[in-house]
């Protein structure tokens, strides 16, 4: 593989900059059309590593020679031609970087169409004019499917609640707790305490201005009550809240468990969880079925299949 590569490496010192370059303008086009950039270069570098006692040295082109191990802050210089000759008698010098080693593999393994995660498609979505300059076959890019599986407890509690996996896939802890720690019965009783509040409030109000200017003691003692009455309702509320709060505490924990389920530690399932543990472990083979049978690969948003159905 490394000897197939020589000729991209060869090419890269016969014309420094030039595929670097091709990689910058393709990723301000991206980034002007609204897209994330993945793969940073700075000009100047060339997209090889050089293997040397052991270590992997990045190479930058400077005045006309290769700095070796740029990135260490002591580069040794050399001469292009000694590193061709190096490179023609001992290929396992060279190493590729992430620019020249999908360009390197499908030179020596030529690849039809190739099925990439989201960060891959980000990738090759840079790499097309690199592969022509390289007079590489670049593969059909393919997104491949994207899925989270509900388990069975997860399922029956969104069948119970009505709530859709995917809002529990994307709430934070923070937000899952101010949406669900009440239910829509607990809402009301606040809502009906609020009201009444609010009532009691207008009318002591409307009783001060009633009998305002008739003493200084009748206001006080008016006043008095309203900053009674406000206290009163607020340990009420508070105490309302505390209870309200208890009672969800393992109604929560069970909306937890299926959103660290379905997305662990916020991260996409597909990246934490493996085929054996747990799908195969907890749901046996036929659970590959069910998955095949659930997917849509023609999809390009993040499917549920549901494992318990």
């Amino acid at each position: 593989f490394r000897r197939r590569a020589l000729g991209i490496f060869r090419r890269e010192i016969e014309r420094p900059g030039e595929l670097t370059r091709l990689l910058l303008e393709a990723g301000a086009a991206l980034r002007r059309n609204g897209f994330e950039v993945l793969l940073h270069r700075r000009e100047g570098d060339l997209n090889f590593f050089w293997m040397e006692d052991g270590r992997r040295l990045k190479l930058e082109w400077r005045q006309g020679k290769i700095a070796i191990g740029h990135g260490d802050g002591s580069p040794r210089l050399a001469e292009p031609g000694e590193l061709l000759a190096a490179a023609q008698d001992d290929p396992r010098r060279l190493s590729g970087n992430v620019v020249t080693r999908p360009i390197c593999q499908d030179l020596s393994l030529p690849t039809v169409a190739y099925i990439a995660g989201p960060g891959e498609l980000a990738y090759f979505a840079q790499l097309r004019e690199a592969y022509e300059a390289c007079e590489a076959m670049m593969p059909i890019i393919s997104r491949r499917p994207s899925a989270a599986l509900l388990d069975a407890p997860a399922s029956r509690l969104l069948a119970k609640t009505q709530i859709d996996a995917r809002d529990l896939m994307e709430a934070g802890a923070a937000d899952l707790a101010r949406r669900l720690s009440v239910r829509p019965q607990d809402r009301q009783a606040l809502q009906t305490l609020e009201d009444a509040r609010n009532n009691a409030k207008r009318m002591l109000e409307s009783l001060q201005g009633s009998l305002a200017g008739i003493s200084p003691a009748i206001e006080k003692s008016v006043a008095r009550l309203a900053e009674t009455q406000e206290k009163g309702f607020a340990t009420v509320a508070q105490r309302l809240e505390r209870e309200l709060a208890q009672r969800n505490e393992a109604r929560m924990a069970a909306f937890e468990r299926a959103r660290q389920w379905l997305a662990p530690d916020g991260k996409p399932q597909e990246r934490i969880f493996s085929a054996l543990a747990p799908l195969l472990t907890n749901y046996g083979f036929e659970a590959i079925d069910r998955l095949v049978k659930g997917l849509d690969i023609d999809s390009d948003s993040t499917q549920i299949v549901d494992l318990a159905k």
